[in-house]
């Protein structure tokens, strides 16, 4: 329920990867250090601004015009993010408790013990979180962590920097990389005592929150701030088994896979707010205040192992050295997509009742920074919610069964009354064996939800189509002068607004006259008619046109064309014909009907006597 946007474990992370690989002795064969990846460090040169010079990588902290280069502004966004080219970047501003203010999120010893051999969640003596106060040492504060593919070799390489609160004194700091995707059970800050019989809790999809090949690491740090022991610790799918350090000091492997860097000198704090121990606002983070890592993970794990599919990262302080000591503070649990998914669903769009609509939904997978389409036979949830008076039936639904193909699929439905269906979509995408749910809730990649109006349907008819015929004079010599005026009256029966495409013609019956003429005189009707010009000959028809014309539901609209005879032979049929076409008066409706008794023909013989 609770995932913060930022992470606080990145950097730490970054340290104990970077210690596995030098313990267990992986072969190194990409740098981090120097590598136009990043700008990272130099032993006691760790600094938090950018050169302002791309081609050298990024950095943290963007100033527009001095270190444009950098990955976060001052809220934390990563406005570097895309134009760095990174798979992610995260930051993670965690609450204090100096200077009387409250921590919103510690460790709660009411619950039971908060300890790193402990199920997070699930069964026994989990974790629980509430508001609380810790002492300066224990009190994380700013992280950030960013990750990318190095396109020489296509190698995982994460960096991550933080700046400890209280760098004079001995601190101890737990970086966990989880590939569940760990949340808390509830927004900050717990709502305890209120319903909860305990404090809050951690949630997530897993039996405890922990899969195999989830890595956690230690970090523990000198009096006087100096870089101390890395360790790190494997979960093999019952518990973590300790890997020994092999860095013990500040700098990088002999294959230069993973660095690790202090500021040897005060240097600026970044655009964001630093804070001291006694909780002072500062501008300037004091000697071995920040410290920075980079490690490349592939290096380290060995080309051609799988990559973890972590998704969470959460940093925590102990209380003492001892890997079993108690838990004190707590920053996250934060995403950090190394793996990630994403959900979305649309067209949104405006149809008449009875109509089908479709919602397409597409799913993707991205590992690296690669985005592919969801493996096929993934299940898609599509639950439609009517409103305003809906009535939604499902027609078909290949998101149900067999599922998405190509990293699609569709549900068809309708409805016969007017109003709106909401379209929500949820999967689990499984990527690498790490299952990752996904919703269309508009966050990240994920579209929102998609809406599809349904409207009442005109219904348009021919109520009337006649003519007149008014002849001129006496007819003479079997010859006939005269007029003829042809009357169309269309209503709409329908419950919604139509627009009409009307064509009146008037002609001669097989357009052919021996003597005589037929010509064109006028029209009446709505504006915007096409038509000839008056006295245009109509032996093989005039036609006037009307199209887009509006029609309200239960409103009647006339239209008439008029043409005049002379000297036709007794015998000549003259015609008249009528077409009328309608749709719905909706913008990007595109459903076209014909009105009910259309098209139509009327004919009447000339007679002389």
């Amino acid at each position: 329920m609770a995932k913060s946007d930022r992470t606080k474990i990145g950097s730490a992370a970054a340290a104990a990867i970077l210690l596995a690989g030098l313990l267990i002795g992986f072969p190194m064969t990409a740098a981090v250090h120097d590598d136009n990846l990043f700008e990272l460090g130099g032993v006691q040169a760790a600094d938090i601004l950018g050169d302002d010079n791309a081609a050298n990588g990024p950095d943290w902290g963007f100033v527009a015009g001095t270190s444009d280069d950098g990955l976060f502004n001052a809220t934390g966004f990563p406005v570097g993010l895309a134009a760095s080219g990174g798979i992610d970047a995260q930051f993670i501003i965690d609450d204090t408790s100096q200077k009387g203010a409250i921590d919103k999120t510690t460790f709660s010893g009411a619950g039971g013990s908060n300890k790193n051999n402990d199920p997070i969640f699930g069964a026994g003596d989990t974790w629980h979180w509430d508001s609380g106060n810790v002492p300066a040492k224990d009190d994380l504060v700013n992280v950030y962590a960013y990750a990318t593919v190095n396109p020489a070799n296509d190698h995982l390489v994460i960096y991550a920097g933080f700046e400890r609160l209280d760098p004079s004194g001995d601190s101890h700091i737990d970086i966990e990389f989880l590939q569940d995707d760990i949340e808390l059970d509830e927004a900050v800050p717990c709502n305890d005592p209120g319903s909860d019989t305990t404090p809050c809790n951690f949630t997530g999809s897993t039996t405890n929150g922990r899969t195999a090949g989830d890595l956690i690491v230690s970090m523990d740090f000198t009096t006087g701030g100096g870089i101390g022991e890395f360790s790190i610790r494997e979960f093999t799918g019952t518990e973590y088994v300790l890997v020994e350090p092999a860095l013990t000091t500040e700098g990088c492997d002999s294959g230069d896979t993973a660095c690790a860097f202090n500021n040897g000198v005060s240097i600026n704090g970044g655009p964001w707010v630093n804070i001291d121990r006694q909780g002072n606002t500062i501008t300037n983070i004091p000697q071995n205040g920040f410290t920075e890592f980079g490690i490349d993970v592939t290096g380290l794990i060995g080309e051609g192992e799988e990559i973890p599919c972590i998704t969470t990262f959460m940093g925590k302080t102990r209380s003492s050295q001892s890997f079993t000591a108690e838990l004190k503070d707590f920053a996250g649990p934060a995403g950090f997509n190394i793996c990630s998914a994403n959900i979305s669903i649309a067209p949104d769009d405006v149809n008449e009742v009875g109509e089908p609509h479709t919602f397409t939904v597409e799913v993707n997978q991205d590992k690296l920074g690669v985005e592919t389409p969801a493996v096929n036979g993934t299940i898609v949830t599509v639950t439609l919610t009517d409103s305003d008076g809906a009535v939604s039936e499902v027609i078909s639904d290949t998101c149900a069964d067999p599922g998405t193909v190509g990293g699609t699929c569709s549900i068809t439905f309708t409805s016969q009354t007017p109003g709106n269906v909401t379209g929500h979509a949820a999967a689990n995408v499984t990527v690498d064996g790490q299952v990752i749910p996904v919703q269309t809730d508009g966050t990240g990649k994920n579209s929102g939800d998609a809406v599809k109006e349904f409207i009442g349907r005109p219904i348009l008819k021919i109520s009337e189509f006649g003519y007149t015929n008014e002849p001129t004079g006496i007819p003479k010599s079997g010859v006939v002068n005269g007029t003829a005026t042809y009357t169309a009256v269309l209503k709409n029966f329908g419950n919604a607004a139509a627009l009409m495409n009307v064509t009146l013609t008037g002609g001669i019956q097989g357009g052919v006259l021996s003597s005589g003429s037929l010509e064109y005189v006028g029209s009446t009707g709505p504006a915007g008619v096409s038509e000839p010009v008056a006295g245009t000959s109509c032996v093989a028809g005039c036609t006037a046109t009307w199209n887009g014309v509006p029609l309200a539901a239960g409103a009647t609209q006339t239209f008439t064309i008029a043409v005049e005879y002379e000297q036709l032979p007794d015998g000549t049929v003259v015609e008249g014909d009528l077409t009328v076409e309608y749709k719905t008066n909706v913008s990007g409706s595109s459903l076209t009907r014909t009105a009910s008794g259309s098209p139509a023909t009327i004919l009447f013989t000339v007679q002389s006597d």
